[in-house]
């Protein structure tokens, strides 16, 4: 994870400095300076935009992990179905809200159990 957050942090650096560039009068007076660093600017907006996405999910999920209520996350997907399923009263009613990958994982999962037929074999 060091790599990625080293990763992000030049990222920042880069955007910060094109900025600081793009508003620097001695640039902003040179048109092919000025050109340049606008496209080095477009080339990292999107980059950057990502990186920020990613360092809030990181912190996010840093958060939660410090979150009493939040802090018995299982990270394999077979180990939180059975904790799921340990968790819930008998006649109760399990309630998963998955990703679409997840979803495809748990089918299977499912579906090996016994638990319900694979999809393929259901009626539409």
């Amino acid at each position: 994870m060091a790599a990625l957050d080293d990763l992000v942090a030049e990222l920042d650096r880069s955007y910060a400095e094109a900025q600081e560039r793009m508003s620097d009068p001695a640039v902003y007076n040179d048109h092919r300076e000025a050109a340049d660093v606008g496209r080095r600017l477009k080339e990292l907006e999107q980059p950057y935009k990502l990186a920020r996405e990613w360092k809030a999910v990181s912190d996010d999920l840093a958060a939660a992990r410090d979150d009493a209520d939040l802090r018995e996350l299982v990270p394999d997907l077979e180990g939180a179905l059975d904790r799921g399923l340990a968790l819930t009263p008998p006649g109760g009613e399990l309630v998963l809200l998955p990703t679409y990958t997840a979803m495809l994982g748990l089918q299977q999962l499912l579906a090996a159990r016994g638990l319900t037929r694979p999809y393929w074999e259901r009626s539409a």
